[in-house]
């Protein structure tokens, strides 16, 4: 019978000089056929340094790392649609048939002599029992783990019943150390962990405040070297932990151990963490260093700092060391310690408490602007600060709660929250000394409740609501959301489908600076069905309206501008613009301008307006656009207006102030002459061009 592969037929002298001139990636993919393929591949010796395993739900990440500072990676998937790609200097990919991810990875270990994954890491298990079964059979046969990382990305909370403690359960007994940076809803879930016969245990769990570590759970750990950070827990269960080392009544095989206390020490707590141990204070011994797990322990952090050290000295004579770093202070010693954070870091320790906010206060991050922006099921929070960077805090509020930070190059993805949106938000604006939202972007709008946040908003100077999948009537789930935030706003920009007029009547009544609606979908293609009445104009009350086409006919818009010549309509108006979707050649000015004794004066392009406190100036999103005609209609009582009219059809209205003296509003002003002789040109020409 013939071979499925003859070169693995030739002799050996044969065989070798062969493999020898193959390439890396060659010799890794004929490894993986046959046992006699790798017994020769052995041979050639390619060691490599270290191996890490991550399970990514239904792909498995295997990482080779070499001396040369190269590095193997292959991608596994276990999903309906199997697939194995291979990358060294270029990419290999193909379908692997019956083969499951334990024929990859064991023989790759085997060829590069690799006794041990250095890290497995779990960032997230699969929920399906299809993928998550085929992840069995390859964890049964992993010789041994140096450390397995469990982290906060995981879909599932550490629970008896997740899909990830049955997988744990596998590979705990072949591991040395665990790192666990996991929600965990009950620190009894950790005690199978903490009985554990490792040499390191670690857990972080940033953001579970209600995550409690009793003292009875501190008797369980067998752990060499303990790290906890992020546990909530009391000072007098970790000084009776040290009183129960002292009596010998306690983890014999300790080290040792790190706390994050999660709280700025104090002298009165100070003497609750020490009480009845007859610690000795000594000098700060930075040269000292000490041996965890045979190695020098470091730091954590470049800037922490040991502020104090005592020594402690058991009935048998044996000797341990309490080492109290700058991220334990005193809390006199808080604000010159927040200083030396950087942004990112004073935002988050800013959430953890009042008093940690009012420090943070204190440093006056000041910002230009915050903006919200409501999509769906995320709250997304931008913070623009005067040195143009941003600060972007995306919350979940689904059922699974998460918080996601970024700052720069640092950040924080899906971090497992408790609190509710509005607790992250309201620190925020307090510690960059933000009293209101610029923007606030309604994009989309689900079932989930966002009612209770949004109602806590303090003001809002825009409230912009974007084309959404749902129509502008009085019983979607956009109106409910726009009554609890329009009274606290100032301006609203409207860019969604009204089945009827009368559903923006709501809006156009309120006492806002700035109303805008933009035209469905775009502003040049018209929605045919929505069409308003003078009398829909007639209600509005902002200062400054902005409305797109087809909304009004020509003899509606002339009907209004009668109706202000009259003092019958909205005495608050400073400006209002009609994007008529007509070219100018097509609007008919004569029957805009019917009856109200309109002058026309030349077009001055350097003229601009004040329009809320603000120079005015004609700008449009076409850059070709550009003012054709401009007209002067004045009122019985003297106020005076100017309609300007584009070539593409859009009619400006600016109202000038109330009394006549005030020229605050015209800039650059014209002499009363030079008015007053345009006019009269005007008046001139329009009668000689009506003579011939």
């Amino acid at each position: 019978m013939t071979a499925a592969f003859p070169l693995l037929r030739l002799p050996y002298l044969v065989l070798m000089p062969i493999l020898e001139q193959m390439e890396f990636m060659e010799r890794i993919a004929l490894s993986v056929l046959s046992k006699r393929a790798r017994t020769f591949v052995k041979l050639l010796k390619m060691k490599c340094e270290y191996i890490t395993l991550k399970l990514n739900g239904d792909r498995i990440e295997m990482i080779v790392f070499f001396e040369n500072s190269k590095e193997l990676t292959l991608d596994m998937y276990v999903n309906e649609h199997p697939q194995i790609s291979l990358h060294y200097n270029y990419s290999i990919a193909w379908w692997p048939g019956p083969l499951s991810p334990m024929d990859y990875v064991l023989p790759i270990m085997d060829v590069t002599h690799c006794k041990s994954i250095k890290k497995l890491i779990f960032p997230k298990v699969s929920e399906y029992n299809p993928k998550y079964n085929a992840l069995i059979p390859l964890l049964k046969k992993l010789p041994k783990i140096d450390e397995l990382i469990v982290k906060h990305t995981t879909s599932w909370g550490f629970s008896p019943d997740s899909p990830l403690l049955k997988v744990l359960r596998i590979v705990l007994p072949v591991s040395s150390a665990v790192t666990i940076s996991d929600h965990v809803r009950k620190p009894e879930y950790l005690r199978e962990i903490f009985k554990g016969n490792f040499d390191s245990v670690s857990v972080s769990l940033f953001g579970n405040i209600d995550t409690r570590f009793p003292l009875n759970d501190w008797k369980f750990t067998n752990a060499k070297t303990l790290k906890l950070d992020g546990l909530g827990f009391k000072v007098e269960d970790l000084n009776q932990y040290f009183k129960l080392w002292m009596k010998k009544t306690c983890n014999p095989r300790l080290e040792y151990l790190e706390v994050g206390t999660r709280r700025w020490l104090s002298s009165e707590v100070m003497h609750l963490l020490l009480d009845g141990l007859n610690a000795v204070q000594v000098p700060i011994r930075t040269d000292s260093q000490l041996q965890e797990l045979g190695n020098i322990k470091q730091l954590r952090f470049s800037d922490e700092k040991i502020t104090s050290e005592f020594d402690l000295t058991r009935a048998d004579g044996k000797n341990a060391t309490i080492r109290i770093s700058n991220y334990g202070l005193v809390s006199e010693r808080l604000y010159n310690f927040c200083i030396q954070y950087a942004s990112f870091f004073r935002i988050g320790l800013s959430l953890l408490s009042k008093r940690a906010r009012m420090f943070v206060k204190l440093l006056k991050m000041k910002c230009e602007h915050i903006n919200l922006k409501l999509n769906g099921d995320r709250l997304e929070m931008t913070v623009v600060f005067n040195n143009s960077e941003e600060l972007k805090v995306n919350m979940y509020i689904n059922r699974n709660k998460e918080i996601g930070l970024k700052y720069g190059h640092d950040y924080i993805s899906r971090w497992p929250c408790t609190l509710t949106p509005i607790d992250y938000v309201l620190p925020i604006m307090d510690v960059t000394h933000c009293s209101l939202i610029k923007h606030l972007t309604i994009a989309r709008v689900t079932e989930y409740d966002t009612l209770s946040l949004l109602a806590k908003l303090p003001k809002i100077d825009e409230v912009h609501v974007k084309y959404v999948w749902f129509n502008f009537n009085p019983d979607s789930q956009l109106q409910d959301v726009l009554r609890i935030v329009l009274p606290v706003s100032s301006a609203v920009t409207i860019s969604v489908y009204a089945d009827k007029p009368k559903y923006l009547r709501e809006i156009f009544q309120g006492n806002f600076d700035a109303v805008t609606v933009r035209e469905y979908r775009v502003v040049v293609v018209p929605n045919r069905d929505m069409m308003l009445s003078p009398n829909d104009l007639r209600m509005t009350n902002a200062k400054m309206l902005s409305l797109p086409c087809t909304v009004f006919t020509l003899k509606d818009l002339n009907r209004y501008f009668k109706l202000w010549m009259k003092k019958k309509c909205n005495d608050r108006l400073e400006y209002l613009e009609v994007a008529t979707g007509r070219w100018v050649k097509t609007i008919k000015i004569n029957k805009l301008l019917k009856g109200l004794s309109a002058v026309q004066i030349p077009i001055r392009t350097d003229k601009t307006f004040r329009v809320l406190g603000n120079k005015k100036q004609f700008n449009s999103e076409d850059s070709n656009e550009e003012i054709t005609s401009e007209f002067d209609i004045t009122r019985a009582d003297g106020r005076q207006a100017t309609i300007r009219i584009s070539d593409y059809g859009t009619v400006c209205f600016y109202v000038w102030p109330e009394s006549t003296k005030d020229t605050t509003n015209h800039e650059p002003n014209q002499s009363s002459f030079t008015r007053k002789f345009s006019r009269l040109s005007s008046f001139y020409n329009s009668f000689i061009e009506r003579f011939k």
